[in-house]
């Protein structure tokens, strides 16, 4: 299937909205996101698919739902929320990913 073939297909818990260049993203757990994509060349809508998906599966796999739960329980104790984004070298087997961590706000110099 050519990428011309390929634009109009949709992903599961997505959906293509080919007049204003946007991909929605559901996740089972509430999270949302809408990416937009801005390229002209047909495979860049099919390089946008790819990274929904990656983005959607790694919110899963991260347990972003709980990291973001955390952070809003933050906010309404303390008017803040805090997050550090680190790439951690041992995750993955040694690859490597992304990792999001809370900070406790009343200790944020400590970490």
């Amino acid at each position: 299937m050519g990428a011309e073939e390929s634009r109009g297909k949709s992903h599961a818990g997505s959906q293509r909205d080919t007049t204003d260049h946007t991909v929605d993203i559901s996740h089972h757990d509430g999270f949302q996101a809408r990416l937009r994509r801005a390229g002209q060349d047909p495979m860049d809508y099919d390089f946008a698919d790819i990274l929904s998906t990656l983005l959607h599966g790694w919110w899963g796999i991260r347990s972003m739902s709980n990291t973001l739960v955390n952070s809003i329980m933050q906010c309404l104790s303390y008017h803040v929320g805090i997050q550090k984004v680190v790439w951690d070298e041992d995750l993955e087997g040694g690859l490597g990913d992304v990792r999001v961590d809370d900070i406790d706000p009343r200790d944020v110099f400590g970490r």
